[in-house]
């Protein structure tokens, strides 16, 4: 039987690290809905970042309900206080328009008009 490569030990087995690794940057990569709280001014940055409004986001639930954390995100589509939005991290961040080149790890990429769920499926 095949060892699973979350549970190896890493000294032993580079394999199972670097799948632990891809693992945890798809599980960072997801989508975060939040709502602006603030901005963030910074008179000295990064030149890549002169320019660019920074954002500080709460994460909320599908019900619109704050959860823990702060995040602070590059704005690319123009939102304001108290909107709701959609937030990626990582990778695809800096692929967000405008970004390619800049030193982000957070991206506002959408400005949400509503969030539906069907609470009938299971």
């Amino acid at each position: 039987m095949r060892a699973c490569p979350l549970h190896t030990n890493p000294a032993k087995n580079n394999t199972g690290l670097a799948f632990r690794e891809s693992l945890a940057a798809v599980i960072r990569s997801r989508m975060i809905l939040a709502r602006i709280v603030g901005t963030v001014v910074a008179t000295r940055k990064d030149e890549r970042l002169h320019g660019r409004k920074l954002l500080v986001a709460r994460p909320v639930s599908v019900d619109g309900q704050y959860e823990k954390g702060h995040v602070i995100a590059v704005d690319t589509v123009g939102a304001g206080e108290t909107e709701t939005v959609l937030i990626v991290q990582g990778s695809s961040a800096r692929m967000a328009f405008g970004c390619k080149d800049c030193p982000i790890d957070a991206a506002v990429v959408g400005i949400v008009d509503t969030v539906e769920v069907n609470r009938n499926k299971s």
